[in-house]
Protein backbone atom coordinates (compact mmCIF):
# COMPACT_ATOMS: atom_id res chain seq x y z
CA UNK A 1 0.00 0.00 0.00
CA UNK A 2 1.40 3.62 -0.72
CA UNK A 3 0.96 6.36 1.90
CA UNK A 4 -2.56 7.48 0.39
CA UNK A 5 -3.67 4.00 1.31
CA UNK A 6 -4.06 2.88 -2.58
CA UNK A 7 -2.60 -0.62 -3.81
CA UNK A 8 0.59 -0.08 -5.43
CA UNK A 9 2.33 -3.03 -6.94
CA UNK A 10 3.49 -1.75 -10.72
CA UNK A 11 5.69 1.56 -11.73
CA UNK A 12 4.77 2.44 -15.45
CA UNK A 13 7.50 4.10 -17.27
CA UNK A 14 6.30 6.66 -20.20
CA UNK A 15 8.95 7.42 -22.49
CA UNK A 16 7.65 10.65 -24.77
CA UNK A 17 8.77 13.33 -27.23
CA UNK A 18 9.32 16.68 -25.19
CA UNK A 19 6.18 18.44 -26.98
CA UNK A 20 4.09 15.82 -25.19
CA UNK A 21 5.58 16.88 -21.81
CA UNK A 22 2.48 18.93 -21.04
CA UNK A 23 -0.23 17.30 -22.17
CA UNK A 24 0.67 13.79 -20.34
CA UNK A 25 1.73 15.01 -17.29
CA UNK A 26 -1.88 16.87 -17.51
CA UNK A 27 -3.49 13.26 -18.21
CA UNK A 28 -2.17 11.60 -15.44
CA UNK A 29 -2.92 14.72 -13.26
CA UNK A 30 -6.52 13.84 -14.82
CA UNK A 31 -6.60 10.68 -13.43
CA UNK A 32 -5.34 10.56 -9.74
CA UNK A 33 -7.65 8.23 -8.55
CA UNK A 34 -5.37 5.35 -10.72
CA UNK A 35 -2.17 7.34 -11.16
CA UNK A 36 -0.20 7.34 -7.90
CA UNK A 37 2.57 9.51 -7.58
CA UNK A 38 4.67 10.29 -10.87
CA UNK A 39 8.08 11.79 -11.19
CA UNK A 40 8.96 12.99 -14.36
CA UNK A 41 12.37 14.16 -16.12
CA UNK A 42 13.84 14.71 -19.76
CA UNK A 43 16.68 11.65 -20.69
CA UNK A 44 18.28 11.25 -23.94
CA UNK A 45 16.83 7.74 -25.83
CA UNK A 46 19.17 5.38 -27.67
CA UNK A 47 18.23 2.30 -30.26
CA UNK A 48 17.66 1.11 -33.47
CA UNK A 49 14.11 2.18 -33.66
CA UNK A 50 14.38 5.81 -32.47
CA UNK A 51 13.92 8.51 -34.71
CA UNK A 52 16.21 11.21 -35.03
CA UNK A 53 14.74 14.25 -35.48
CA UNK A 54 17.70 16.61 -36.29
CA UNK A 55 21.23 15.90 -38.01
CA UNK A 56 22.76 16.82 -34.39
CA UNK A 57 20.89 13.60 -32.72
CA UNK A 58 21.97 11.33 -35.73
CA UNK A 59 25.58 11.70 -34.90
CA UNK A 60 25.56 11.95 -31.17
CA UNK A 61 22.93 8.57 -31.28
CA UNK A 62 20.45 10.20 -28.94
CA UNK A 63 17.44 12.05 -29.29
CA UNK A 64 15.97 14.21 -26.50
CA UNK A 65 13.06 12.38 -24.43
CA UNK A 66 10.99 12.64 -21.40
CA UNK A 67 10.63 10.29 -19.19
CA UNK A 68 7.74 9.44 -16.66
CA UNK A 69 7.36 6.96 -13.86
CA UNK A 70 4.18 6.66 -12.57
CA UNK A 71 3.31 4.41 -9.27
CA UNK A 72 -0.17 2.22 -9.61
CA UNK A 73 -1.98 -0.62 -9.24
CA UNK A 74 -1.56 -3.01 -12.05
CA UNK A 75 -4.80 -3.72 -12.33
CA UNK A 76 -5.07 -0.44 -14.09
CA UNK A 77 -2.14 -0.52 -15.91
CA UNK A 78 -3.91 -2.01 -19.12
CA UNK A 79 -7.56 0.63 -18.97
CA UNK A 80 -5.00 3.73 -18.52
CA UNK A 81 -2.52 2.61 -21.80
CA UNK A 82 -5.49 2.25 -23.92
CA UNK A 83 -6.72 5.56 -22.83
CA UNK A 84 -3.10 7.17 -23.30
CA UNK A 85 -3.51 5.21 -27.27
CA UNK A 86 -6.83 6.72 -27.78
CA UNK A 87 -5.87 10.40 -26.82
CA UNK A 88 -2.25 10.26 -28.05
CA UNK A 89 -2.63 8.25 -31.16
CA UNK A 90 0.75 8.18 -33.70
CA UNK A 91 2.42 9.60 -30.75
CA UNK A 92 4.59 6.76 -30.35
CA UNK A 93 4.63 6.64 -26.57
CA UNK A 94 7.18 3.97 -25.53
CA UNK A 95 6.45 2.26 -22.53
CA UNK A 96 6.80 -0.54 -19.87
CA UNK A 97 5.88 -1.86 -16.63
CA UNK A 98 8.09 -2.96 -13.62
CA UNK A 99 6.81 -4.40 -10.28
CA UNK A 100 6.69 -2.52 -6.83
CA UNK A 101 7.90 -4.60 -3.94
CA UNK A 102 7.57 -1.65 -1.55
CA UNK A 103 6.62 2.34 -1.75
CA UNK A 104 5.88 4.81 1.27
CA UNK A 105 7.05 7.85 2.74
CA UNK A 106 10.29 7.68 5.58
Amino acid sequence: MSANNRPVDTCLTLVIHPNLEDAVVDFLLDRAETVGHFTSRPVDAHGGDIAYETAAERVRGRARRFRIQALMAGTHVHDLLRDLRQQFTGADIYYWTAPVQQSGRL
